[in-house]
Formats: structure tokens, sequence, C-alpha cells
């Protein structure tokens, strides 16, 4: 069953920092007569919190996160100097139940698709399952945006699809 409320807790600070890394590499690109290719393969952990609504017999917690991720990063300027991102972010979840223990262990994975030359167009696609000990204690949580921004610097799309569900 679809539903909101906290679902977006954590996909907003996610949403915030793909947007902002998306504009860092687009500053960073800058124009180029010839085209450039490069990829980058890095593995980090990061630690955070989720809000899990079907824990806690329907009542939810809050579960604190360690993720470890793997990101495959694809950079090409090409020969008009626009730039293009496609980044694919895998992430092994492990975290911990703040008022009932639960273990929970899930996986995340993001696309993110990124153009440059004067405007920004991204795209990415989110998805967390997470799975906790017991019955009733798995979710997802999908998120898809977009955002458009002319050269001048006017927004002209935005698109969000945001949900989670028990499973």
């Amino acid at each position: 069953m679809p539903t909101s409320g906290r679902r977006s807790q954590l996909a907003r600070p996610l949403t915030a920092l793909l947007v902002a890394v998306a504009v860092s590499l687009a500053i960073a690109a800058g124009a180029s007569a010839a085209a450039t290719t490069e990829t980058e393969n890095i593995r980090s952990e990061v630690a955070f919190p989720v809000f899990a609504q079907c824990a806690n017999d329907g009542a939810g917690e809050w579960v604190d996160l360690t993720a470890r991720l793997h990101m495959v990063l694809h950079r090409t300027t090409d020969a008009a100097g626009t730039f293009h991102s496609i980044d694919l972010v895998d992430e092994t979840l492990r975290g911990v139940g703040r008022t009932t223990g639960t273990v929970y262990n899930g996986r995340d994975s993001v696309h993110l698709a990124f153009n440059f030359h004067g405007g920004i167009s991204e795209t990415f696609v989110m998805n967390i399952r997470l799975l906790g000990q017991g019955a009733g204690n798995d979710f997802l949580l999908h998120e898809t945006f977009h955002f458009t921004i002319t050269p001048n610097g006017d927004m002209t799309a935005v698109a969000e699809n945001l949900w989670s569900e028990c499973r």
C-alpha cells in the first residue's frame, strides 16, 4: 500500500544532495573544443537515519543505517562542449531500529543522468528496499526526480514521483 507522511524525510536530503552534486559537476565541466571521457569507480561508506513506517507493529521507528556504496561515474564532454554524466550508485545497507532493536538489511540503487550545456537537465531514479527481522518490517521507498534549468537560470521543468510501501 503506497503511503505518504514521513517517507520523504530520507528522499528530500538525497534529492538536494544530488542536485547540488549535479550543479557542481556542471560548473567544473566547462566547455571544451575536444571530446573527453572518463569513468571513475569509487567505494565509500556513509551513515544516515531513515524512518521505517512499517516497523514496530505499524507505529514505525527510526533506523540508523550504514551504507556501503559502490559508485560508477561516467562523464563525457562532447565536441560541442556539452557535459554528460551517467552515474550508478549501488548500496548495501545495514541498520538497527532505535525503538525495537530490529536488524535491517537492504539494497539501494540510484541511477542519475545529467546533461549541461549552459542549462542543466537531470533525472534520477532511486529505490531503497529494507528487510527487517520478523513479520511486517519490510518496506520499499522509490523516487523518480527530474528538473531542467535553462541557460538563463529559469527552472522550466520539475517532476517528482515519490512513494513507499510496506511489503
